[in-house]
């Protein structure tokens, strides 16, 4: 038990595990953002080549598919500064699934005809 005039120290990754870890994962959460932006030029492209427009749903499902991996990348790295490597590298594997999983999901879900008005 720790007392008051005790120092409890907490394990804080090094700056260099740090920064590997963020260059790893963000290369990979890069790749999903790469997609979603290719996802975004091809459905446009085909509702312009079919003469009509993209829907508001399919708006949202494309910029929030760019939004996504960028924010979660940005809260791990917020959200993860102080914390060991092992619960670090544990945030970022759960959000580069969850991302992927996601976005997966919303191809699924929203196939090329509810995009398309």
């Amino acid at each position: 038990m720790a007392r008051e005039t005790d120092v409890v120290e907490r394990r804080v990754a090094p700056r260099w595990i740090r920064l590997v870890l963020a260059v790893v994962f963000g290369l990979l959460l890069a790749w999903d953002v790469w997609e979603a932006v290719g996802n975004l030029l091809g459905v446009t492209g085909t509702a312009s080549a079919l003469s009509t427009s993209v829907s508001g749903v399919g708006w949202a499902v494309l910029v929030l598919a760019i939004v996504l991996p960028v924010a979660a990348f940005l809260g791990v790295l917020w959200f993860g500064r102080r914390t060991g490597v092992v619960s670090l590298t544990i945030a970022y594997a759960t959000v580069t699934v969850v991302v992927s999983a996601l976005s997966l999901d919303l191809l699924a879900i929203y196939g090329i005809g509810t995009l398309l008005v």
